[in-house]
């Protein structure tokens, strides 16, 4: 999330730009982060939230052997002691010198925190080592090195970045089941680092809400599973079913029995009606859809009819088979009256010819 809110600061720089740079731009986030949490002792803005923090367990694990071992001298003392060996040395060896915090300490999640060593090791593992690596991944991509001649230095490159990644990716996945078996270390730079995840506070009350965080986990779960569902939808269909049980609109229904230049060979300039699908008060390039004859923008009605070959009209529901340029008022009366001699109605013509033609809408 706060990686989301940093690269929004670049919402106005060029795209190109932005995610050409992207692996600086994660790298100077981690960095900052890094800077004021880790490399200062204390844990990142996540952990703190969870009340986690990283312990030494090297240290913890040595402190536990020298208590054992502190341990065995003290029982070998006793037994000395028993045999009559002096009282002195029982003595000397009943204090061990043991550290709190050996073998977790009393809750078992005591211990010191990470050595300076460790939280350098830690930020170039979890930092650098992961921006050399997306900025090698993001080079080897833009030069094509997978596509190299074989036999030559690029591919080879290439197919060992491939295995490399991959046997990274089953080592992650290996000790993500150890994780799961014996939940000691999350990550395998924590592996290698021994930094394991402990409470910082045994018994600390939350003070926090996780409202919040949960909240967002709720809604990014459902915009994922929206992504999945919607390209498998027909909008076209829901939204013709939809219209199909809404009621017709009065005014709607009184502007199509009114007529108008809606249809084939309507009125002049004066009665032409809106657009149906774009709403535009002008329509540019009419063309009326065929057999219901209303009018719309050519590029409406046609790109509508090539992403849905059920096209339905939007203003009758009636499914358009085909689509045809509308005539002038003056050329329709005129071609009603060519072919009156011969007994054919001007309409028929008109729809004849532009189902033919290039107005019909299985043509391009």
């Amino acid at each position: 999330m706060l990686r989301e809110q940093f690269l929004r600061a670049f919402a106005l720089f060029r795209p190109a730009a932005v995610a050409r740079l992207q692996p600086e731009l994660t790298l100077l986030l981690d960095l900052l982060i890094f800077r004021f949490s880790i490399l200062e002792g204390r844990p990142l803005p996540g952990m703190a939230l969870m009340n986690l923090r990283h312990r030494n367990e090297a240290a913890v694990a040595a402190a536990g052997r020298r208590r054992q071992g502190g341990a065995d001298a003290a029982a070998a003392a006793v037994a000395g002691a028993a045999a009559g060996t002096g009282a002195a040395a029982a003595a000397t060896a009943a204090a061990p010198g043991s550290s709190d915090f050996a073998g977790g300490g009393r809750s078992g999640v005591e211990g010191p925190g990470l050595s300076g060593a460790q939280r350098w090791l830690y930020c170039g593992g979890a930092v650098l080592l992961r921006y050399a690596w997306a900025r090698l991944g993001v080079h080897a991509a833009a030069a094509h090195w997978g596509d190299a001649s074989r036999g030559g230095w690029r591919l080879l490159s290439w197919a060992a970045l491939r295995r490399v990644e991959s046997g990274y990716r089953l080592a992650s996945l290996l000790n993500f089941l150890a994780f799961l078996r014996w939940g000691r270390y999350r990550s395998l730079l924590e592996r290698a680092l021994r930094a394991r995840l402990v409470y910082a506070q045994p018994s600390a009350a939350r003070a926090i809400s996780f409202e919040y965080l949960n909240r967002q986990l709720v809604w990014s779960e459902l915009s994922e599973l929206l992504l999945f569902l919607l390209p498998l939808l027909n909008v076209q269909a829901l939204k013709h079913a939809l219209r199909s049980y809404l009621p017709r609109l009065p005014i709607l229904s009184a502007g199509l029995a009114g007529g108008g230049g809606g249809a084939v060979g309507g009125g002049g300039a004066g009665d032409r009606q809106p657009c149906g699908i774009c709403n535009a008060a002008e329509v540019l390039q009419p063309y009326v859809a065929v057999p219901c004859g209303h009018a719309f923008c050519y590029y409406c009605l046609r790109s509508h009819c090539l992403a849905d070959p059920t096209y339905s009209c939007p203003l009758c529901l009636r499914r358009v088979d085909a689509m045809q340029p509308c005539l002038p008022a003056a050329a329709a009366a005129a071609d009603g009256d060519e072919p009156a001699a011969d007994g054919s109605g001007g309409g028929e013509a008109a729809r004849g010819s532009g189902g033919s033609g290039s107005g019909s809408k299985g043509s391009g």
